[in-house]
């Protein structure tokens, strides 16, 4: 009766091993790197555990684990949306809220006037865009790049008509720009509407396109996507040895592309997951066109990643993106694709960041531009609007 007994954590022991070695066995079948491999594998095991030897402790653990993370998650919601709350609405749009001694005006735009302010004998220019265009992280607005190139009008003509309008906020995208343009863009009589894209703009459309409530109030998704995780559903399929049965457009497209997807890879990869951002820009472009009546510029703005290999050295995202990496230029190649196909300019500021001999263009910790970096972008935008959409000389 013994013997029995004393068998029986050594049969246990041999069933564990043979549960280890089928479920790495399984996912070294299915997946090709290592480190997927043994992620797949430990899940595989630890689900074994749970749901077929049913491992009180594991369960324990795991029930105790949850009930952490829900809690975790519920306060750090309630205390996101009460930061988040003061300055913007909790929609999916997420428009900045009035706050005239932080320089937003009754519309929700960084702006120092208010739309009964513009003048029809102005030459007005709406810049849309998102934290670039906003200019976040600069301690006076006038040093955000559209506030720059109106002062570059003025002082090449003290009465240049020029005045700019800035539009942008942080995380919008080209979709969130075209509703607010729809909703308030009539009022500040726009001869121009200048749309600044910038890269992951295309992984924000998708997102926004079905997204209800503000874009990020659960620090869980904060955390993953800090921690360069927020990808795993393309990183999995990158390493799925049967991928050529399953094409990377099967794959959900608000999941299936890391944040600078674009300049990570050749664009070609790239092609299935920008139509939802070309499809936004022509619906701004025909609004501005049919209703509005006015012109229309392009621009897309570069990351301190594409030009430098110096930018941003303590960015808490710079492990998402090589510096100078083999793919830096394929935005410009969607650039030059989607320009052949418009009938309004389309321009990259990338070689004027490259040739500026500036630096630093962006700050030490975060990847948006500084001063400098702004001042710039001034100067490409100042040379593009003088070829393009010249404001009219005062008599």
């Amino acid at each position: 009766s013994i013997a029995p007994a004393a068998c029986e954590p050594a049969a246990r022991l041999r069933a564990k091993r043979r549960a280890a070695v089928l479920c790495f066995v399984l996912a070294a079948l299915l997946f090709e790197r290592l480190p997927t491999i043994a992620a797949v594998a430990l899940l595989g095991l630890l689900l074994y555990q749970l749901f077929f030897i049913r491992n009180r402790r594991l369960i324990a653990l795991c029930l105790s684990s949850l009930l952490s993370w829900g809690l975790f998650e519920y306060a750090g919601r309630r205390i996101i949306e009460r930061h988040v709350a003061k300055t913007h609405d909790l929609d999916v749009d997420h428009r900045m809220k009035p706050n005239p001694a932080g320089g937003i005006n009754s519309d929700g735009i960084r702006c120092p006037f208010e739309a009964g302010a513009v003048r029809d004998e102005d030459f007005n220019v709406i810049f849309l865009g998102d934290s670039f265009t906003f200019g976040l992280w600069l301690d006076d607005e006038r040093d955000a790049f559209p506030a720059q190139v109106e002062r570059m009008f003025r002082l090449r003509d003290p009465h240049s008509p020029l005045r700019a309008v800035n539009f942008g906020w942080a995380s919008s995208s080209p979709l969130l720009s075209y509703r607010l343009l729809r909703d308030i863009g009539a009022k500040y009589k726009p001869d121009l509407v200048v749309l600044s894209l910038d890269m992951t703009d295309f992984s924000d459309d998708i997102r926004y396109r079905h997204q209800i409530g503000y874009p990020v109030l659960s620090p869980t998704l904060y955390l993953i996507h800090v921690a360069g995780l927020d990808s795993a559903v393309s990183m999995l399929y990158d390493d799925f040895r049967f991928r050529s049965i399953i094409p990377r457009h099967a794959v959900p497209k608000n999941v299936a592309m890391p944040y600078f997807f674009l300049a990570l890879q050749p664009f070609e990869q790239s092609r299935p997951f920008v139509q939802e951002t070309e499809r936004n820009i022509r619906d701004i472009h025909a609004f501005c066109r049919d209703t509005l009546k006015c012109s229309f510029v392009l621009l897309l703005l570069p990351r301190g990643f594409q030009y430098s290999d110096r930018e941003s050295p303590r960015d808490p995202e710079a492990h998402l993106y090589p510096p100078l990496g083999p793919h830096v230029d394929a935005p410009d190649d969607w650039l030059a694709d989607f320009a052949a196909r418009a009938d309004f300019p389309c321009h990259s500021l990338l070689t004027h960041f490259r040739n500026a001999g500036v630096y630093p263009t962006c700050f030490e910790n975060d990847p948006h531009w500084n001063r400098d970096g702004h001042r710039v972008a001034a100067e490409a935008v100042y040379e593009i609007l003088q070829a393009h959409a010249p404001p009219p000389q005062r008599e």
